[in-house]
């Protein structure tokens, strides 16, 4: 916060072929993600496991998670059987994944009884920037219920007000 405070138009996240990310944006990226994360039940001690192929969006979801929780990020490359071996220990009360993981990586993060919430990255955004999207409930969990839904469209809503933001900052 201090340097997005200095530098606010400092390049904070870069990777070739996409728009930087300045400290202004990466510390937006921060707050809706806290707001999310808050709003599907993660608390400032809980743990939140980061299951994210490396590139600019891991790092920025480093950043952005561990700005309002513990992360623990996985090697999303690893076995299943690991990766449920990594979580058990870990006992993330959410796991952030890609959109689009492989389906064996959203049963095993599913069966680890945490919140899975889906990581969607857009090429068309400055480097580093992702929404959260999708939310797999664990294995042997009721349906939604309403608190949970409540939570969801407060990430949702979230996310979309730093999507505002950021166009409003591209103009």
């Amino acid at each position: 916060r201090a340097r997005a405070a200095a530098s606010p138009r400092s390049v904070a996240v870069a990777a070739p072929g996409r728009r930087d990310l300045d400290y202004a944006g990466l510390e937006a990226l921060c707050e809706a993600t806290a707001r999310g994360l808050h709003g599907l039940g993660v608390e400032a001690g809980d743990r939140v496991a980061l299951i994210v192929p490396d590139g600019p969006e891991a790092a920025s979801a480093f950043v952005s998670v561990a700005a309002c929780a513990a992360c623990g990020p996985l090697n999303p490359g690893l076995a299943s059987a690991e990766i449920a071996r990594q979580l058990d220990e870990l006992r993330p009360r959410a796991i952030l994944l890609p959109e689009d993981a492989a389906a064996g990586t959203v049963e095993v993060a599913r069966a680890s009884g945490a919140v899975v919430v889906g990581l969607a990255a857009d090429a068309a955004a400055p480097a580093g920037v992702f929404t959260l999207g999708a939310v797999w409930r664990s294995k042997g969990e009721p349906e939604q219920d309403a608190e949970f839904e409540q939570g969801l469209a407060i990430a949702r809503r979230a996310m979309k007000t730093y999507r505002n933001a950021l166009a409003e900052l591209a103009k």
